[in-house]
């Protein structure tokens, strides 16, 4: 889902400049070439509650930006790590944080998720990953780059979330709710601890938004609506997001 943000809080100029998404706490620009910012990234930041605050995060698949930066207001104690394979958003991300007193503590890396390894664990994983599985890629480079991968690549994603994720930590991910994500986490020994269903509309479910941990555990569900049929967002997802968007939205 792409996010369509209300004209207050959102300032559009020239096509082939930057746009500028505020948020309550910090802005971010965006441009074509780097995937936008969207309600799926959103309600994922808005969601990660975690106790004890993680100390080290890594963001996959970092994009603007936005999820390191929200998980900075949330846990300002933690060192942030924002990876891209896409130099843009990379070179995005880094000057996102740069203007932003919340992203003295991320940093950014560009490499890819078959190639990186640290060699510090992350307490939390980060991510809202490609999603179309299998699926045509799209005319656009960019989407293509940032909503479609293969079934080969979804295991590289799980390797790469399992070898860099402390054995008590946990991985917080947006996908599809067919299931195909769950499948393969569960080949790399992921449970789903909690899975927030998410609905575009009541009874149109679009997207999940899953805790995986290495740690075997009974799961705990919830959902959301985003918005009533008349188009409006639901009462329940601007209090998710009131501490991001910080306005009515």
């Amino acid at each position: 889902m792409v996010l369509e943000p209300p004209s207050s809080l959102f300032a559009t100029k020239e096509m082939s400049e930057a746009t500028v998404f505020k948020l309550k706490h910090f802005i971010l620009k965006q441009r074509n070439d780097v995937f936008k910012i969207g309600t799926d990234a959103m309600i994922l930041g808005s969601w990660i509650s975690l106790n004890p605050a993680p100390k080290r995060i890594l963001d996959l698949g970092t994009g603007t930006g936005i999820l390191s930066l929200m998980l900075a207001q949330k846990y300002p104690q933690a060192q942030i790590v924002a990876l891209d394979s896409n130099q843009e958003a990379v070179s995005l991300a880094k000057e996102n944080f740069a203007s932003n007193e919340l992203g003295r503590h991320c940093s950014t890396i560009h490499n890819t998720f078959s190639d990186f390894t640290s060699n510090e664990l992350f307490d939390l994983i980060v991510s809202n990953p490609p999603y179309f599985l299998n699926s045509k890629v799209s005319s656009s480079e960019v989407n293509s780059m940032a909503k479609h991968l293969e079934t080969a690549d979804l295991r590289v994603f799980f390797a790469c979330v399992s070898r860099n994720l402390n054995h008590n930590g946990v991985a917080a991910l947006v996908h599809p709710s067919d299931g195909s994500f769950e499948s393969i986490a569960t080949e790399f020994g992921f449970f789903v601890a909690r899975k927030l269903s998410i609905y575009g509309v009541a009874e149109k479910l679009v997207r999940v938004c899953n805790i995986y941990s290495k740690q075997a555990c009974e799961t705990v569900y919830e959902s959301l609506i985003v918005r009533e049929n008349c188009g409006t967002y639901t009462k329940n997802y601007k209090a998710l997001t009131l501490e991001f968007h910080g306005v009515e939205l």
